[in-house]
């Protein structure tokens, strides 16, 4: 989660970017860096994750 954290935080902090889209939800075959599992099981607890995507 701190590498989704450096990713996501200096995005809220910038005076020119007004929102993102995260397209990485979920692993697939031979990609393995999505939030969830292939089979859709959160690596983290999901309060975590939807801080980290807030803002929070």
């Amino acid at each position: 989660m701190v590498k989704l954290k450096a990713v996501v935080d200096p995005m809220f902090s910038s005076p020119v970017i007004q929102g993102y889209c995260y397209t990485q939800l979920t692993d697939v075959e031979q990609e393995i860096n999505g939030l969830l599992t292939y089979d859709r099981k959160p690596k983290a607890p999901i309060d975590s994750i939807r801080k980290i995507m807030m803002g929070i």
